[in-house]
């Protein structure tokens, strides 16, 4: 049976879907929000308010890692918020295991006919990662996780992430998807958009984004990425290190910059077994702490000079 959506919420749904510009999730959280809440004040029939909770449940989920309470699906998607209580139980907002079945056929529905690629993803890959435990069925859609992938890249390309900080959440997720479904053509396409953005920052040379590619990929067996392609990354990071320990440019001098990208290429040189650049990266945190020290305080200075002493170490 059909959900039951008023002409309200399907307006609001359709009014964001209908623009080509860059969009946050929030916008649409906010407005079904103050929807739900004029319903309760017109005494909406429960059904219609049930609809707009339907609509508002994929878009008040949070993503990313955390502990086994704040994600208890051992989700990509984790709820917004949790409370425990004093007898152990624990409350989680929005309260997933709470909702219908016929929800998720809803979600399915709007992934296959929105056009905006972010809520278009967003419906899609909420179906994927959440549904079976909704219906309580162990198979998945895998049409979801294309619509997703295809959607989250679609997204990158028409720069219509609300940031890059959330383009580069999509380009990731994108790869991590399709490679769940063991689609190398997605796959592909999901690291090029994650290498674009990454080509972009470092253009750019702002923020602290130059780091989010190579995190995601070093480790990451499934995303096919090329030794080019990864050699070409190490040799951005050695760019990085070189501007951010540049201590005659006080624009772009970063000694906590330059201890994370020398963290990072110790790693990967290690792994490739080659300890004189090990010690060679670290020298160069070690000296840019030390000459840091120099322009602080006692306090701050005592604190940098250990950190040198520390990147000396390694």
């Amino acid at each position: 049976m059909p959900l039951a959506i008023t002409a309200e919420v399907e307006a609001i749904i359709q009014g964001v879907d209908a623009s080509d510009t860059p969009l946050e999730l929030l916008s649409i959280v906010n407005l079904l929000t103050t929807e739900r809440a004029a319903m309760t004040e017109r005494a909406a029939l429960p059904e219609e308010e049930r609809g707009c909770w339907s609509e508002l449940v994929p878009l008040y989920l949070s993503t990313g890692s955390g502990n086994a309470q704040e994600n208890p699906w051992g989700s990509y998607f984790r709820p917004m918020s949790s409370v425990v209580y004093e007898n152990g139980t624990s409350l989680y907002f929005p309260e997933v295991d709470q909702v219908a079945p016929d929800s998720v056929e809803h979600w399915s529905e709007r992934a296959r006919n929105l056009k905006h690629p972010v809520l278009k993803a967003r419906y899609a890959d909420v179906v994927w990662e959440l549904g079976r435990f909704i219906t309580k069925s162990g198979k998945r859609d895998v049409e979801m996780a294309r619509i997703a992938v295809d959607a989250y890249i679609d997204a990158i390309t028409r720069r219509l992430d609300d940031h890059t900080t959330t383009a580069f959440t999509s380009a990731k997720r994108a790869v991590d998807l399709a490679a769940q479904i063991n689609d190398p053509e997605r796959i592909d396409l999901g690291r090029a958009a994650l290498l674009g953005l990454h080509a972009e920052v470092m253009t750019s040379k702002t923020g602290h984004l130059w780091s989010r590619a190579f995190d995601h990929l070093i480790d990451h067996r499934k995303a096919r990425t090329s030794e080019v392609e990864m050699e070409a990354l190490v040799a951005d990071l050695e760019i990085v290190l070189s501007r951010l320990s540049d201590s005659s440019n006080p624009e772009t001098f970063d000694p906590h910059g330059v201890r994370d990208a020398s963290e990072r290429l110790s790693r990967y040189y290690t792994t490739k077994g080659h300890p004189e650049q090990v010690r060679r990266v670290h020298g160069v945190a070690a000296k840019t702490f030390e000459f840091h020290a120099g322009l602080s305080n006692a306090t701050l200075a005592s604190s940098f000079l250990q950190d040198s002493m520390d990147a000396y170490l390694k």
